[in-house]
């Protein structure tokens, strides 16, 4: 499983958990709502910041 992947079902996870919308769990990391779409879709290739 890729690091994508497990990212994604992390989030989906705590949002679930949580009983998060996407605009409360993007305000939690600090992200944009489409940010987390794209996460979520697998659509973006993260990398960690170092």
């Amino acid at each position: 499983m890729n690091i994508n992947k497990k990212v994604a079902e992390r989030i989906l996870e705590l949002k679930q958990r949580e009983n998060l919308t996407m605009e409360k769990l993007a305000w939690r990391g600090n992200l944009s709502k489409s940010g987390i779409g794209y996460v979520l879709k697998g659509a973006n290739n993260m990398k960690p910041l170092t």
